[in-house]
């Protein structure tokens, strides 16, 4: 099954995430260490997914 989203609900989408960004404070700087994380983090999650 494959799921269509509407380019007007993507572009919302999208919208509400530029938002939230903005009202979230000041950005901070990504470390090296922090996009390892983030890598083991996602690949954690591809793998428990993968049927066995």
């Amino acid at each position: 099954m494959t799921l269509t989203i509407s380019p007007e609900l993507e572009e919302r989408h999208l919208e509400l995430l530029i938002q939230e960004a903005e009202q979230s404070g000041d950005y901070t700087e990504m470390t090296a260490q922090d996009w390892e994380d983030i890598e083991r983090e996602g690949m954690g999650i591809v793998n428990s997914r993968r049927p066995t």
